[in-house]
């Protein structure tokens, strides 16, 4: 049975909630979050694969598929679906604002991007990491995609926790900062236990 990671808001989106540094509508955040797993058990049903369950840890949430082996062209495609969603509920927020704009909509539509953006980072964890790793693994199918992508996600990771901490000092937000710090951490813990981290 093959585990995938798909997403790391499953668990912090509550947390991002209460530490956005605006006020927002909760339901807009966690429909958000729906909409973007929602793509991901799509793309999973559309590439002929079951589900066996699913768990949630500190990274996310975890989907058990009943494959042990997934080719990497559908992995990239399931990664890749729930970004994609939002940015079709990022289409549909712009088409229902032209009609009728309500600050619910706005809220809305920032929600699906920020998952959209921040998903796309290649930073282990997220689907940009995910695809990204598939991608790589298609195309040169000798290599190690997780050694070439090292150095690609030590200075995404950099570059977001930097980011987190300009925020938390320009706004008292620091939820940007916690989940960047977990996501690096959460990697490093990974490869510390493969002892391929640093050789």
């Amino acid at each position: 049975m093959k585990k995938l990671l798909l997403s790391a808001f499953v668990l912090l989106s509550v947390v991002l909630i209460l530490h956005l540094p605006f006020q927002t509508d909760p339901i807009c955040f966690l429909a958000a979050a729906a909409i973007h797993e929602l793509g991901h058990v799509f793309a999973l049903g559309l590439c002929g694969y079951g589900i066996k369950g699913f768990s949630l840890s500190p990274a996310g949430l975890t989907l058990q598929t009943d494959s042990d082996l997934i080719p990497y062209q559908r992995e990239i495609l399931i990664f890749l679906a729930g970004p994609l969603f939002n940015a079709l509920g990022m289409m549909w927020c712009l088409y229902r604002i032209r009609l009728a704009p309500t600050e619910m909509l706005f809220y809305f539509l920032f929600c699906h991007g920020f998952f959209m953006a921040v998903n796309l980072l290649p930073i282990c964890g997220l689907d940009g990491y995910g695809a990204l790793t598939a991608t790589v693994s298609l195309l040169r199918k000798e290599c190690d995609a997780e050694a070439r992508l090292r150095p690609v996600h030590v200075f995404f990771s950099i570059l977001l926790i930097a980011f987190g901490t300009l925020l938390t000092l320009c706004t008292q937000n620091a939820s940007l900062l916690f989940l960047s710090l977990s996501l690096f951490l959460e990697k490093r813990k990974k490869l510390r236990k493969n002892r391929s981290f640093f050789s």
